[in-house]
């Protein structure tokens, strides 16, 4: 399912860059403090993920999906510019993501199971390695919420905090590469109302406060409707428009899409070798 509480969202922090440049100058007041909580009073980072996969609908409701398909629009809303955001997901671990912003922006991600990949006016084509790639294979994992051990190497419940007026777990996820995130459970209801950690791209780093509300049943599953995202000056507004399971999606999709042109050049390369090689032996 996507986008999965456990990933960040970390692909779309070119765009995140996008948005700032072109957002006006803003200062955004500081979170205060949370308050020291004693640790035996929280409690375990494990029991509040597995609470979060059955307020969301239960282990087999999510298994019995093997792809998705979403779409979302919103604003930019200091620039008051149009966004679009398309995500194809299928399992076990196949995603690619589209992100483009009216005539200004427009980025590619995705992962074939082996192969990470990005593409924007920025950096142009590129294979994603280290840190990006890890970043990239997490968000790729389709259900990434029943796949936690294999995702992150630890888990813990850090204080509770409130999201609005609803009292919160926090739960900090640190993976093998990459930075750690928090993620913000409702204390009663288990759903997951906010994230809060950093992407890193070719552009830097940036660190993103999503926040997910309007929650509503699809295909067996409660999936958040709206998403805020604030980073720097700029705040991204996102409303689901189309969710789509089990959509039949070939594998050819996630493939990176400069991947005919690369595999053209090698033939070329293939046959002048060949050529030169039949040169030699004639002469």
């Amino acid at each position: 399912m996507y986008p999965s509480p456990l990933t960040g969202r970390s692909s779309c922090a070119l765009f995140i860059v996008a948005v700032c440049l072109l957002a006006a100058p803003a200062v955004r007041a500081q979170d205060p403090p949370e308050p020291p909580v004693k640790k035996q009073e929280l409690p375990k980072a494990e029991d509040v993920l597995a609470a979060n996969i059955k307020a969301i609908g239960g282990r087999k409701a999510l298994e019995k999906h093997k792809s998705v398909v979403v779409v979302m629009k919103g604003t930019v809303v200091e620039q008051n510019m149009e966004l679009t955001v398309e995500i194809k997901q299928k399992a076990p671990n196949l995603m690619r993501m589209k992100m483009s912003m009216q005539d200004v922006f427009e980025q590619e991600t995705g992962f074939d199971g082996k192969v990470a990949w990005s593409k924007d006016p920025f950096t142009g084509e590129r294979v994603l390695e280290d840190v990006e790639r890890a970043q990239m294979v997490r968000e790729a994992a389709f259900n990434a919420q029943l796949k936690w051990k294999q995702l992150y190497k630890k888990v813990e419940t850090v204080g509770m905090k409130k999201v609005g007026d609803r009292e919160c777990i926090v739960v900090q996820l640190t993976p093998e590469k990459g930075h750690p995130f928090k993620a913000y459970y409702d204390k009663e209801t288990y759903l997951l109302l906010a994230l809060e950690g950093t992407s890193e791209s070719a552009m830097g780093e940036q660190t993103v406060r999503t926040l997910f509300s309007d929650y509503k049943e699809v295909g067996g599953v409660l999936y958040a409707y709206t998403h805020e995202m604030n980073v720097g000056p700029a705040t991204i507004e996102t409303k689901l428009e189309k969710i789509e399971w089990d959509v039949k999606l070939d594998d050819a999709l996630f493939k990176k899409p400069w991947a005919d042109k690369d595999e053209k050049k090698k033939d070329e390369k293939k046959k002048d070798g060949g050529d030169a090689g039949k040169s030699g032996q004639s002469s």
